[in-house]
């Protein structure tokens, strides 16, 4: 009984020791997104069985397709395919 009492009392000091602060910053603007910038994703949602039936359609682009995450370039890449 009191080694459950020690460890409850270790976890909840455990969790409050630690608080996430950040600051935001209004005041710059920050990089240019062309209006050209668009894109659908489609993310499987079931087991391989179901792959053609359960896929739901989300707006936005798939962070692993692009290249540089921060749209700081406005150089074009040139298309492979």
């Amino acid at each position: 009984m009191v080694l459950k009492r020690v460890l409850a009392f270790a976890f909840i000091a455990s969790t409050a020791v630690y608080a996430a602060t950040f600051d935001v910053t209004f005041s710059t603007a920050g990089h240019d997104v062309p209006p050209t910038l668009y894109g659908l994703m489609f993310e499987i949602t079931a087991s391989l069985i179901y792959l053609l039936f359960l896929q739901s359609g989300d707006g936005g682009l798939y962070a692993e397709l692009i290249q540089n995450r921060a749209f700081q370039t406005v150089t074009p890449v040139p298309d492979l395919f």
